[in-house]
């Protein structure tokens, strides 16, 4: 009853050629991943960035009255 269990040369293979390809797709997954998170960083320092100069710029607006003299 015990040899029942035993796993055969080709289940093996099988088994081993799942797994190869189960791990190929997890390092896909992980992957795009990564990706996704790279280009959503970008993007949230991208919008950081473009506020620090805006901000700059409607400081800089605010030190001259309207006439462009200095307050």
């Amino acid at each position: 009853m015990a040899l029942r269990h035993i796993k055969t040369k080709r289940s093996l293979k099988d088994e081993n050629k799942h797994l190869h390809s189960l791990v190929k797709h997890l390092q896909i997954e992980l992957e795009n991943a990564r990706l996704d998170i790279s280009i959503k960083n970008d993007a949230i320092s991208g919008y950081k960035n473009e506020n620090i100069r805006l901000r700059q710029r409607i400081n800089s607006m605010y030190a001259y009255d309207v006439f462009g003299e200095e307050v």
